[in-house]
């Protein structure tokens, strides 16, 4: 089972790198990355959705990736990071 997104509305339980969605642009959308939550702000600031799945920050994006609703990123496809 997929973990789900969670807003920015519910806080992480600990410091540390989350996979993200981040949005830099409301008309371009949002896009997977790898969110640090410092225990009290996000960085970078524009974290729009998290998953509860505190990692390093290469295997955040990487999961971030996998859980984009949008659709995983597919393998062999270079990354945009």
């Amino acid at each position: 089972m997929k973990p789900k997104w969670k807003g920015v509305e519910v806080l992480p339980p600990e410091p540390g790198w989350y996979p993200s969605l981040r949005c830099w642009d409301p008309y371009e959308g949002r896009f997977p990355c790898a969110g640090y939550w410092d225990g009290k702000t996000w960085e970078p600031a524009n974290v729009m959705l998290w998953v509860d799945e505190s990692t390093n920050e290469l295997a955040a994006r990487d999961r971030a990736y996998e859980l984009d609703p949008d659709g995983p990123l597919d393998v062999g496809t270079p990354r945009m990071y």
